[in-house]
């Protein structure tokens, strides 16, 4: 009776070693075929838009500080100046959130189903 456990527990062991090896095969076909000269350029290009994205978004949001800062530095306050400060300051957070989204990878194209 413990030479018939013995006997399935190496059995077991056997068939998990099979599913392995054939699990690590695919995974390094994948990796052979995303080498090369056409590749290399795919990411220099993702990384390129990447930067672009992130400078707009920096310059848009900086824009719109200066405009709050430059806003709120009048004295008088009117009912025209605070709607006016209101739009400014949305516009700002706007700015801010496209900045934090792209930085967090939320705004960028979604990677392809192969990556």
């Amino acid at each position: 009776m413990a030479q018939s456990t013995k006997k399935r527990s190496s059995s077991k062991s056997k068939k998990k070693k099979t599913t392995s090896k054939s699990s690590n095969k695919p995974s390094e076909t994948i990796l052979e075929t995303r080498t090369g000269a056409i590749w290399d350029e795919a990411l220099e290009l993702e990384l390129r838009l990447e930067e672009k994205l992130l400078r707009d978004a920096i310059q848009n949001a900086t824009l719109a500080v200066k405009e709050l800062e430059s806003e709120t530095r009048n004295v008088p306050f009117e009912r025209r100046s605070g709607l006016r400060l209101k739009e400014k300051a949305l516009k700002a957070e706007r700015a801010f959130n496209r900045l934090r989204a792209l930085r967090q990878g939320k705004l960028l194209p979604e990677a392809h189903p192969d990556d």
